[in-house]
């Protein structure tokens, strides 16, 4: 047993004898840990994990739940790598695109129309972004007086209110 060795021993056993509530029994060093078997890297023997996995499909299935989604049987989704400049241009469009709803006359549906178009051109945005950014766009010209029509995919003026 070498000194350094000797030594984080020594600290670790008195840390866990005078400090016990404040680490608790859970102050290891590196030699303490044990260690897990090393997962077997023959490709003739895979890690079998249908007992597992059939016990937590039926739990699911049980509880009405969807089955579990494995990594193996998701689409590659593309990396995507952009420059900084190529960032930089790409949230540039989309703040314009965003300032510019301030800018939006709230009596003319068919300029929300063609806003909502121009959000064709934010193409780095991921498919999730793109639904978010619609969604609350809709809630915003909503606010404002301005509702969509979904089956005609236009923007129309709400009845306001008089009083």
């Amino acid at each position: 047993m070498d000194k350094q060795l000797l030594y984080q021993l020594t600290m670790a056993k008195g840390a866990r004898t005078f400090y016990p509530k404040l680490f608790g029994s859970k102050f290891l060093i590196t030699k303490e840990i044990p260690q897990a078997p090393a997962p077997s890297t023959d490709p003739a023997k895979p890690l079998d994990h249908s007992p597992a996995k059939a016990k937590v499909n039926a739990i699911m299935q049980q509880a009405g739940l969807p089955l579990p989604v494995e990594a193996s049987t998701l689409p590659a989704t593309p990396k995507l790598s952009y420059t900084k400049k190529q960032l930089a241009e790409h949230s540039q469009a989309l703040l314009d695109w965003q300032n510019k709803i301030d800018q939006l006359n709230a009596n003319d549906p068919a300029e929300w129309h063609d806003h909502a178009q121009a959000m064709q051109t934010l193409t780095f945005l991921g498919e999730d972004e793109l639904k978010d950014l619609w969604r609350k766009y809709k809630k915003h010209a909503e606010s404002l007086g301005i509702g969509y029509d979904s089956e005609y995919h236009a923007f129309y003026l709400l009845e306001r209110q008089h009083q």
